[in-house]
């Protein structure tokens, strides 16, 4: 159980991401300053320097914190089929819809795409999925290379056009794609 001095750091964070998200819908993230982080969500520039450098940290944070929730995701479920993979990328990924594409509208999403490439090796290697490839190192760096920018290439795709489609649709067309890859 988090004690209240833990849920106030907690909270104090929560604030300041969601004024960074708030401040990006109106400017470019070039302009945002510190002290409009921090007196958007009505805290001092102390507390922002508390949890944060930089904005950049605080968006680099926010994205390995997307990230880790998606991991232990992963990690929770039995997942026997890619299927329920592909469910559960899109299904995660939408709740973050708004934010992922604040992000795409300030040429920011390489950011994510970043993040991804130092996090999925990481994550590939624990994945016990019958597709994974259980090679050499290189070739699970390789084959992580591979799922990750396919994937994420796809929801960059996906969130540009406004998610138009569902995630059980976007599940059935990324399917649809990787059986006409393997015949």
């Amino acid at each position: 159980m988090k004690n209240s001095h833990q849920k106030t750091i907690e909270q104090s964070r929560t604030w300041l991401v969601q004024s960074f998200f708030t401040l990006l819908s109106r400017q470019p993230f070039e302009s945002i300053t510190i002290t409009q982080i921090a007196g958007q969500a009505q805290l001092s520039r102390r507390t922002f320097y508390r949890h944060f450098a930089t904005k950049d940290e605080l968006l680099q944070n926010y994205l390995e914190t997307l990230l880790e929730r998606y991991a232990q995701l992963l990690l929770q479920k039995k997942i026997i089929r890619h299927e329920d993979t592909l469910a559960l990328f899109f299904t995660f990924w939408q709740q973050y819809a708004h934010e992922l594409q604040l992000l795409q509208s300030q040429g920011l999403f390489e950011r994510l795409l970043q993040a991804v490439n130092q996090w999925y090796p990481t994550i590939y290697r624990q994945l016990r999925v019958p597709w994974n490839c259980q090679g050499t190192t290189q070739e699970i760096l390789y084959a992580s290379a591979f799922g990750a920018s396919g994937y994420f290439n796809i929801l960059s795709l996906w969130l540009q056009r406004g998610c138009p489609e569902s995630p059980q649709e976007m599940t059935c067309i990324v399917r649809n794609i990787l059986q006409a890859l393997g015949q």
